[in-house]
């Protein structure tokens, strides 16, 4: 008893302190990419701005179209560590961390020790996953939660001590509550999909009487009610444009605008799973029959069916899926688990490795020929040689690994693709403040020391959502409503949402006026603006001011 709590504690302990390298290394390292990370910033940091923690605000405007509980998870960031890049990342690590930790302990407590340990590392070494652990979204927040309330209620189906059993069950129940309130309603949906489908399938309908419906629910309407009812109180305008716009139009119409063709996740599902993807299908074949393994069925359920719910969806975002990864995680890590100690070399295993290694192959050849073909066009940008290296290391240790396996060695094939895996991801990681990603934070760094409280800053023809962020500042918006022109309908913004014929007047007043637009409108109003100084551009953006003297 005390060697096995002793080896819990010793596994938990290392793979927090790996993860939180993996995680955390180079977290802070590039500016918010927009639109999503910076308006996730964003937010939060007006909550604490306005000391209004029930309704949420996106430059001075209602934002309605998400929950608060990722948005209280920020501000929690923000108050410990300060306003920065890496504070407002930190809760995508965090979850990143805590995900792969209730992996482990799941597939520790459903299968084997070996499993959970696997299923971890292959979970925070699948390609999007690690990319959003360190990316400011609420899907890998909402991600964890749901993980943590399936796989609660799947472990407490196999617990036989009655007082584990009921709090797996309430912490399935609680966890749902919080995806509710992370996401919205898909927080209850996926796991009434998924737990009922798996009880139809097996005619478990027993489950329904032991595991604490009622109380469950009591305790979901404790934890995601109050909320609701208090930004309904504060806003009567929120039922209809959060439930009927946000989560029902939103999935069956394209008002969005965010529709992918029908190919779209099968794309992001086979690149985020990398390199752990070509060993599903004889994972997934290990896992037959089906119906005496009711455990694995749970985990396939949980994979297909999201997926299914999202390829029918008109709203289409490569984050979307990372709900499924966890459970592919332990379908291949239990896989590899009963692989581990052949003493014969595993063809289904070898030919893993074998197809992997074709892959990587093919795409560092690939990439190779399109950078002689960029050299020779004198159009290389600057990350080009750190991408041909991040290529080079995985290649090479996929055919290591096919190597490992070929002889046997699975323990040391998969040593050899877990490390050179993490090795990759770093290189990535470190070279991210070299891709362009859309962010005018060093037009922001060019204005700071010259705004007052007088100052004007403009948005033109466009929202740059990192603007009010590094500025630390509302800022006025010429030209443009997109996603803010709800809030608008409900409060007054005519201070600072403009139109054109508001817009000229500022500009040539004697107020400093500093405005922010894409290249392609620069060019098409520059003759109107008469006196200007042209402060800083980049290939699709300007800075300008009518303080012509600042460029004297």
């Amino acid at each position: 008893m005390h060697t096995c709590r002793y080896s819990w504690f010793i596994d938990i302990t290392l793979l927090i302190i790996g993860f939180t390298i993996l995680f955390g290394l180079f977290l802070g390292l590039h500016p918010l990419g927009i639109p999503d990370e910076a308006r996730y910033a964003e937010i939060p940091r007006e909550m604490i701005l306005k000391h209004n923690y029930i309704t949420p605000y996106l430059n001075g405007i209602k934002y309605f179209e998400k929950p608060v509980l990722f948005y209280w998870l920020q501000v929690a960031a923000i108050k410990a560590f300060g306003l920065s890049e890496w504070a407002v990342r930190f809760v995508n690590a965090l979850m990143g961390l805590f995900t792969c930790i209730i992996v482990y302990c799941a597939g520790r407590l459903l299968f084997d020790r070996r499993t959970g340990l696997l299923a971890s590392l292959m979970l925070a070494t699948s390609t999007l996953f690690f990319g959003m652990a360190h990316v400011v979204t609420l899907d890998m927040t909402f991600s964890a939660l749901v993980t943590t309330s399936l796989l609660a209620f799947l472990v407490a189906t196999q617990q036989t001590n009655s007082h584990i059993k009921r709090y797996s069950y309430y912490s399935s129940y609680l966890f749902a509550a919080l995806a509710i309130l992370t996401k919205g309603l898909i927080g209850l949906i996926f796991p009434l999909m998924i737990i009922g489908s798996w009880i139809l399938l097996l005619n478990q309908w027993r489950l329904l009487k032991e595991c604490y419906l009622l109380s469950g629910f009591i305790i979901i309407l404790l934890v995601a009610a109050p909320w609701h009812v208090l930004v309904q109180l504060h806003n009567p305008e929120f039922f209809n444009f959060y439930f009927i716009d946000q989560h029902f139009l939103r999935y069956l119409t394209k008002t969005s605008g965010r529709n992918k063709p029908f190919w779209f996740f099968i794309a992001v599902f086979m690149g985020g799973l990398l390199p752990w993807l070509c060993f599903l299908p004889q994972a997934i074949k290990n896992s037959f029959p089906l119906k005496h393994n009711g455990k694995l069925l749970f985990l396939l359920l949980w994979t297909s069916l999201i997926f299914l719910f999202y390829a029918f969806s008109n709203s289409k975002l490569a984050p979307y899926l990372l709900p499924i990864f966890p459970a592919l995680a332990l379908i291949i890590g239990h896989y590899f688990s009963t692989q581990w100690e052949q003493t014969t070399s595993s063809v289904s295993l070898r030919c893993g490795y074998l197809a992997l290694a074709t892959i990587l192959s093919f795409l560092f050849i690939a990439f190779a020929y399109a950078t002689q073909i960029l050299s020779l066009a004198n159009q290389l940008p600057p990350i080009t040689y750190q991408i041909g290296i991040l290529l080079g290391v995985w290649m090479i240790t996929a055919l290591l690994a096919y190597y490992w396996s070929w002889r046997g060695k699975q323990s040391a094939a998969f040593r050899a693709l877990f490390y050179g895996t993490v090795t990759a991801y770093l290189i990535a990681a470190s070279c991210m403040s070299k891709l362009d990603i859309g962010s005018i934070k060093p037009f922001t760094e060019k204005m700071l020391p010259y705004l007052t409280t007088d100052t004007i800053v403009v948005s033109y023809d466009n929202y740059y959502q990192d603007l009010p962020y590094y500025l630390k500042r509302r800022v006025m918006i010429a030209n443009w409503r997109g996603e803010l022109k709800f809030g608008m309908l409900h409060q007054d913004t005519h201070d600072w949402m403009v139109t054109d014929q508001q817009f000229w007047p500022l500009w040539q007043s004697n107020k400093p006026v500093f405005v922010v637009m894409p290249k392609k409108t620069f060019i098409r109003i520059r003759q109107n603006l008469f006196s200007f100084c042209l402060m800083d551009e980049t290939a699709k953006d300007v800075l300008i001011t009518n303080q012509k003297s600042l460029c004297q």
